[in-house]
């Protein structure tokens, strides 16, 4: 059997009752990508049961070993995962036990091929953690962080990657009570090396970065907070020293209608999710994808949940996903030039 020598991409397919599906069947049936092949992280029995209530005549071919495995370009290519429970009858729109449990199935078995060196990189659809912790699995805090423990690397990052460059974040999915706690001089250091070291290779060239203040006015010398002078501005000279092109703290409201529309960076680190977010739902930075820095292999995913409401109602976007594996296609060609961390 010919190897193949184009990249695998390999395509979770998401909590089946969310709109995952229904983007990947239009993704992959448009034949959008000629320059990879396009592998679904999925389940036959899953498959066949989406299509019949989607109404879609699709044909299914299991790629057993990716590597080496024949896609058929007429054909929905997929990677049969061991699931822990049988599809049944679930419905699109109504999100259970199994198909929670399914979702993070499949997200397990894409990391497992990535770290083998089975497939080029990876690109999720949307789950949805409520229903996979309220299924059982209560560690599940979120893609992020179970590639991250599957890889069992510590210095990693949430990242998103827009048109007009892009948002970094030291702490991820906590409450916001716990943030401070976590922004500590070691955590900022770790994750602004990893944006310098690793955010070039999606910009295409060196990063320019800006470091967001936790605290109001920047902690105003102390009067606001004490992180700004215990972590954030040491952790900044500390890279700075190592080669990192890095600025700030800058107070996050004044930043973003100030400072970015200058042009002067290209990236920004931000202490917490909504802080670096909001800019990017906003549209400020174009469209956006949400890359993982700091794993052993790609991992791209769509900037949106799972959107059980239009579930198989034919209203679901797929620009989202088109953008994420294009990332992952990209990122995976330069990844074949130069190791990817």
């Amino acid at each position: 059997m010919k190897r193949t020598t184009k990249p695998v991409i390999g395509l979770t397919l998401g909590d089946p009752a969310g709109i995952g599906p229904e983007l990947a069947f239009h993704l992959i049936g448009k034949g959008f990508f000629s320059g990879a092949n396009i592998l679904l992280i999925a389940d036959r029995d899953v498959l066949e049961r989406l299509a019949v209530i989607l109404k879609k005549r699709i044909r299914f071919n299991a790629v057993e070993d990716p590597a080496d495995g024949i896609f058929r370009p007429d054909s929905v290519n997929y990677f049969q995962v061991r699931t822990p429970v049988a599809a049944g009858k679930f419905e699109l729109g109504r999100p259970d036990r199994r198909t929670a449990l399914l979702s993070h199935a499949f997200i397990v078995a894409a990391a497992e091929l990535a770290l083998k060196g089975k497939i080029s990189a990876i690109v999720t659809n949307p789950v949805s953690k409520e229903r996979i912790v309220d299924a059982g699995v209560k560690s599940f805090v979120g893609h992020t962080e179970l590639f991250a423990g599957l890889a069992g690397v510590r210095k990693f990052n949430m990242v998103f990657a827009c048109a007009k460059g892009i948002v970094g974040l030291v702490t991820t999915h906590c409450g916001l009570k716990e943030v401070p706690g976590r922004i500590t001089l070691r955590n900022v250091s770790d994750s602004l090396m990893n944006l310098g070291r690793n955010s070039g290779r999606i910009l295409g060239g060196k990063p320019s970065i800006a470091v967001l203040a936790l605290n109001p006015h920047a902690g105003e010398a102390g009067l606001f907070g004490k992180e700004e002078g215990s972590a954030i501005i040491p952790a900044i000279r500390s890279c700075r020293l190592k080669g990192v092109a890095a600025e700030g703290p800058f107070p996050a409201d004044s930043f973003w209608p100030r400072v970015w529309p200058s042009g002067k960076f290209n990236t920004v680190l931000a202490m917490y999710h909504d802080q670096g977010l909001i800019p990017v739902k906003a549209g400020l930075l174009g469209p956006a994808v949400n890359v993982t820095l700091g794993l052993p292999f790609i991992r791209t995913s769509v900037d949106h949940g799972t959107a059980y409401a239009i579930a198989g109602k034919k209203l679901a976007d797929p620009s989202g996903l088109v953008l994420a594996v294009k990332y992952a296609v990209k990122l995976s060609g330069r990844a074949r030039k130069k190791s990817w961390n």
